[in-house]
């Protein structure tokens, strides 16, 4: 994205305007144990994003991050469904209904979801929008500072154990109760 941002500049710059769209993802905004690599290269593209919207906004160029969360698609449904599906001994489309309840809109995203974003931000509806970073996630990169704000404590990648199963999820605790737990994606 920085070398495309870098060689679109000057063309911008002349004409007065323009409209960059990177797409990044929503582990830029949560991060993830185990993904190191892949949560810090999507918080990296939101600053890169906000250093261009500041550079190149007095030349009149917008510069706007859409950050989608999970996508409905083959890599959704052939390995994470998949997996979960092996983990719980469940359907994968069982695995699929389950993945979309954590979500706030109980839905997961669609690529015209995603295309939707990018296309208004990279619009003149959205002529004094800049900087930003637009999640396409259903509710699901908000609904940890939601559950922040509602507990004394959560803990995120515990091992959850029961009789038949060990699972990797977060916890949310509020005083000496478990108010939530959530099975963090396989």
């Amino acid at each position: 994205c920085f070398n495309t941002m870098r060689a679109v500049m000057p063309a911008m710059i002349e004409q007065g305007s323009g409209k960059i769209v990177n797409v990044g993802g929503t582990f830029g905004m949560r991060g993830r144990a185990g993904r190191m690599a892949y949560s810090a290269s999507k918080w990296g593209l939101r600053g890169i994003t906000k250093s261009f919207a500041l550079e190149a906004g007095p030349h009149g160029i917008n510069v706007n991050c859409v950050a989608p969360g999970m996508v409905d698609g083959p890599r959704f449904r052939d390995k994470v469904c998949a997996n979960m599906a092996k983990t719980l001994g469940i359907s994968p489309e069982e695995a699929a209904t389950r993945h979309a309840a954590d979500y706030a809109l109980k839905r997961v995203s669609t690529d015209q979801d995603v295309a939707n974003a990018c296309l208004f931000l990279g619009s003149d509806v959205s002529r004094q929008i800049t900087g930003v970073d637009l999640p396409v996630d259903g509710g699901w990169a908000m609904l940890l500072e939601y559950l922040m704000n509602q507990v004394d404590l959560l803990i995120r990648g515990a091992r959850v154990v029961s009789d038949h199963q060990i699972i990797e999820a977060s916890v949310a605790i509020d005083g000496e109760k478990i108010v939530a737990v959530g099975r963090d994606e396989l």
